[in-house]
């Protein structure tokens, strides 16, 4: 091979490799967790970057398999890329095994892929008396229960927060006019349950979870009236 054409590929190779030394950097560096559960015919998944990354993402993907390795498809986007704590809800999972990633895609043109994981199945979350049956026709009012915070069919709470050892959690509680109620500091279980007494009256009930400092996830439940 002749040295000019020789150098000429070496030349390249070296600033194909410099453009990718920085971008997998990029990823392996700032995409702190992803994790994805499984209920009640649902699939959430969630990520959290380790800094604000809006002036670098475009735009993010997130991409479903049944078998990890292959057959990868896009099944949505994320609505705001740019927040740092995100999540999405794939409303049609399949009914075996769900594996799922993400595509990012940066504001220069290049692109990186999340590792891949797999949904956690976990129990069927217990509804209670909310309105969901009332009016299948309107699926957008149906209220879909949390996956960390949700009532089991005694009617007592469930907790259940991912990472829990890794992370520094509290929550807090209201009632339906936001009046505050309790707090919970630095859970270390990945599973509590709270007594139904402990919120003296059946209804609805407010909740925010805080994450190393950041709000994780508001969101309410309904407490249904057995005997308390």
């Amino acid at each position: 091979m002749p040295l000019n054409i020789k150098t000429t590929i070496l030349s390249i190779s070296f600033f194909i490799l410099l453009l990718a030394i920085p971008f997998l950097s990029f990823g392996q560096q700032n995409l702190k967790s992803i994790t994805s559960y499984q209920h009640n015919n649902l699939a959430e998944i969630n990520w959290e970057f380790n800094e604000n990354i809006s002036n670098y993402i475009k735009r993010i993907n997130i991409q479903r398999s049944y078998d990890s390795t292959a057959s990868f498809s896009t099944i949505g986007s994320a609505l705001n890329p740019e927040s740092r704590i995100n999540k999405y809800l794939d409303k049609t999972p399949f009914t075996s095994n769900n594996y799922y990633r993400l595509f990012i895609l940066f504001k220069d043109g290049s692109y990186a892929f999340s590792k891949t994981i797999k949904a956690v199945l976990i129990p069927d979350i217990y509804n209670g008396d909310n309105l969901g049956f009332a009016n299948q026709n309107n699926l957008e009012n149906y209220f879909q229960p949390s996956l960390y915070i949700y009532t089991n069919p005694k009617g007592n709470v469930n907790i259940r927060l991912p990472y829990v050892k890794k992370n520094n959690y509290a929550i807090k509680f209201y009632d339906a006019s936001d009046r505050f109620l309790f707090e919970l500091r630095e859970p270390k279980k990945p599973l509590l349950i709270i007594d139904k007494a402990n919120f003296f009256h059946s209804g609805w009930f407010h909740y925010k979870i805080f994450k190393n400092g950041h709000i994780f996830e508001e969101w309410k439940f309904y407490l249904p009236d057995l005997n308390l």
